[in-house]
């Protein structure tokens, strides 16, 4: 009996201290959820029917290595090792995002001239098609938002125009997720407006 006894004692002992250490509390940590955003102040254009001068420009689907296929928000710890955020994710597919957020901001860099940016090419005829293949999006919490893309600008039947690889670091102002990922929507400004420095000068060549 005093053996039961003591064993029952060593169990609730076990059981308190795993209870006060939070390993077995019932709940988990409540997930962050975060957003890119687009050039502030930028207005999203709708397609023209009727003004057949306007020229439209289509946003095509942003390609994005297979590690950022996923809802966790990754860091990077060293050249080779990445983190998962395990409650800090984004609230949206970065495939769907990133091509919406770089149209808002062609349209809004692009706002005096005659153009209309629509994100997807699909059964609508385009003057000029962007497509963009990120190799990576990642960096570190406190430090740099690193993007590197490769982009290119195409016109009528799909003759490549432009094309430019480019590395953006953006640093983070702060040492959380908030920041990293806003460091991430200015990598991605930077990104649009070489995109539309070069749609510009294509434009005027017209």
């Amino acid at each position: 009996m005093n053996r039961f006894h003591s064993r029952l004692t060593g169990m609730a002992i076990i059981l308190g201290l795993l209870i006060s250490a939070g390993c077995i509390s019932g709940t988990t940590a409540p997930s962050s959820f975060y957003v890119l955003n687009p050039i502030a102040d930028a207005k999203t254009e709708t397609l023209p029917v009727s003004e057949k001068e306007t020229i439209l420009i289509g946003v095509g689907q942003v390609e994005l290595p297979n590690y950022l296929d996923r809802p966790q928000i990754v860091t990077r710890i060293t050249n080779n090792k990445l983190k998962l955020g395990e409650f800090d994710v984004w609230a949206e597919n970065l495939s769907d995002s990133v091509p919406v957020i770089i149209a808002d901001n062609l349209s809004n860099l692009l706002s005096a001239q005659p153009v209309a940016i629509i994100p997807g090419v699909g059964v609508i005829q385009v003057d000029y098609r962007v497509k963009v293949d990120v190799t990576r999006m990642d960096g570190t919490l406190g430090g740099d938002a690193v993007l590197i893309a490769r982009w290119g600008i195409f016109g009528e039947q799909g003759k490549l125009l432009k094309t430019r690889r480019a590395i953006y670091r953006k640093p983070a102002k702060g040492d959380d997720y908030e920041a990293y990922v806003a460091a991430h929507s200015l990598a991605i400004e930077a990104l649009s407006r070489d995109i539309a420095a070069a749609l510009e000068i294509l434009l005027k060549e017209r």
